[in-house]
């Protein structure tokens, strides 16, 4: 099944990105450690260098296919590649021969996961021998990595973060082996998967990027969803369209997928995601898969909205559409009940004071706390003052950061007066103005639906 689908992936490929990881010893430059990538993408003329030192250097460029079967060659039974780097110079790579495993197939998923690579592939690894880098050879990268204009702690570090591959799949991150990996991408993955809402039903929707020369009715996509009573629906497999294939950028295009779904939203614990290749007759293959887990967002904000609105007859609407009416469109207690929800909503404990109290809302958290004093006249230096003045009596060695904050619904920041600007700029207090209101309710929207999700599944059986 693999030797089919290798030649049937060779067929796209125009060059292999071949990475390597070199270390310069008494015969020459030696691998420590190579990447060889297939690619749909026309070779290159010359090396590009990623890390350079006197001892040690990470270059990478993309190689004919037959220069490749070439190299590969090299690397099996031992020789010698020279390599042009940008700008003329040339590098000797002595291949000392390393034993070739087995070859493997690497679904997208795993690929994303273990290799940051977006395709599936074949993979087959290379050993290099136990002896090959001098054990002194070890110190002098450790060295240059660390001594680098970027330091990098380790040599495995160095190398995952320049080739942008997992530490993980690094033989030397916990020993001194050294080794590479082939992989022959087959350019079909799932780019995103997601649930489409349909009134109090939810649609499967799923985005899938693909070579422009692969025949996209050869891809099928099918889905199994988990219910919270452990019951499963799934849905069979169909091929996607040609039709809704669009181009993205020269050779890569993108299809959509949609399938409509019986369970309920609420209903809904998981959904796996599957894509079938099915181009070698008689032999479909899992390519990738995504999950998702349970429904979030069920109702639109405009749904929110109205619910809030039009179905309670009480004015104890903890939403922030009432919470930005308060904040912007009112004065006096409706006002300062519009900085308190706001507050609470930031997640500090809060206190609304009485009306005889000198200030209005007392704000703590484990890190400080806040003095508020909410006001529709234009601030004032006594004003502020005299809030500061507050402010200072709860400090303690145990409470040391009390800021106080006044706050206006009147004026925005660039339109206080320059004396009260200048407090501010010391560090003498806050002033929670017009602009600065509408910044805060805006980044707690966004906080506020991933928040609700997360506690969502507290009540969930």
């Amino acid at each position: 099944m693999l030797s089919k689908l290798q030649a049937h992936i060779l067929g796209f490929c125009r060059s292999v990105e071949l990475s390597l990881a070199i270390v310069k010893g008494d015969r020459g430059w030696q691998p420590l450690y190579f990447l060889a990538e297939y690619d749909y993408r026309p070779p290159e003329d010359s090396f590009r260098t990623l890390f350079r030192t006197s001892e040690f250097r990470i270059i990478s460029g993309r190689v004919q296919v037959m220069q490749w079967q070439g190299i590969v060659e090299q690397v099996r039974k031992g020789g010698e590649l020279t390599v042009t780097l940008e700008g003329g110079e040339t590098l000797l790579i002595v291949l000392a021969g390393w034993n070739a495993l087995a070859p493997v197939f690497v679904t997208g998923s795993e690929s994303r996961q273990a290799w940051n690579r977006s395709w599936p592939h074949i993979r087959i690894d290379f050993q290099g021998g136990a002896n090959e880098i001098k054990s002194g050879l070890w110190e002098v990268i450790q060295n240059a990595v660390v001594t680098y204009r970027v330091p990098y702690p380790t040599v495995s570090e160095a190398v995952s973060d320049i080739l942008r591959i997992s530490e993980d799949r690094l033989a030397f991150k916990t020993s001194q082996a050294v080794h590479g990996s082939l992989l022959i991408p087959l350019f079909a993955s799932f780019e995103s998967a997601a649930y489409v809402r349909k009134e109090q039903s939810v649609a499967l929707a799923a985005v899938v990027s693909y070579y422009s020369k692969l025949n996209s009715e050869s891809l099928q996509v099918s889905a199994r969803v988990g219910t919270r009573d452990e019951t499963v629906e799934r849905l069979p497999k169909t091929a996607l369209l040609k039709g809704t294939a669009r181009e993205h950028g020269q050779a890569l295009c993108k299809s959509e997928w949609q399938a409509d779904v019986e369970t309920p939203a609420n209903s809904i614990r998981r959904t796996t995601f599957y894509l079938v290749y099915e181009a070698i007759q008689n032999s479909p293959l899992l390519v990738d898969e995504l999950h998702l887990m349970s429904v979030s967002d069920l109702a639109s904000k405009s749904e929110i909205e109205r619910l809030m609105t039009e179905r309670t007859d009480t004015t104890e609407r903890d939403h922030l559409l009432m919470i930005e009416k308060r904040l912007f469109d009112e004065k006096g207690k409706d006002f300062e009940e519009g900085v308190f929800r706001l507050l609470c909503r930031m997640g500090f404990d809060v206190v609304w004071e009485g009306r005889n109290y000198p200030f209005d809302i007392l704000a703590a958290s484990p890190n400080g706390c806040l003095v508020v004093e909410c006001t529709w006249d234009t601030p004032s230096v006594a004003m502020t003052q005299e809030l500061m003045n507050q402010a200072r009596s709860y400090r303690t060695a145990e409470n040391p950061l009390v800021l106080p904050v006044l706050a206006t619904n009147r004026i925005s920041w660039n339109d206080l007066d320059k004396d009260l600007l200048s407090m501010e700029r010391r560090g003498e207090v806050y002033f929670m103005t017009r602009d600065r209101l509408m910044n805060a309710l805006e980044k707690l929207k966004v906080e506020s639906a991933s928040r609700t999700t997360a506690y969502l599944g507290l009540f969930k059986c």
